[in-house]
């Protein structure tokens, strides 16, 4: 069983920058998925919902699954990825601070194309 080292933040995050952005978008994506009992996303479909450059997040996913925040499942070329427990820590954490109105807007934006 992994153990969380809980330690109190001294900084507040801007969301200022891309990355804590397009995680937040990404999470927030792969919540909605969660909340409704549905199965993961692949990287293209998550990339489609999320508005996030599919280039992007190639990038970033493998560094999110290694920190946790999100599962993968599958075979190499295959996976499908979900949101972790960590992951929803994250967002219920930062929801307060990030312009979550604004991401929810966006992410719809992607959606109705």
């Amino acid at each position: 069983m992994a153990r969380y080292i809980i330690r109190e933040v001294n900084y507040q995050a801007t969301f200022n920058g891309k990355h804590n952005q397009s995680k937040a978008k990404c999470l927030i994506v792969l919540y909605e998925r969660y909340l409704s009992g549905k199965n993961g996303l692949s990287l293209s479909r998550l990339s489609e919902l999320s508005g996030v450059g599919y280039n992007s997040l190639s990038a970033q996913l493998p560094n999110w699954t290694r920190w946790r925040y999100v599962n993968r499942r599958g075979t190499a070329g295959k996976f499908m990825y979900s949101i972790s427990l960590k992951g929803r820590r994250w967002l219920n954490k930062w929801a307060s601070v990030m312009p979550l109105d604004r991401y929810i807007s966006e992410i719809e934006g992607h959606e109705a194309k």
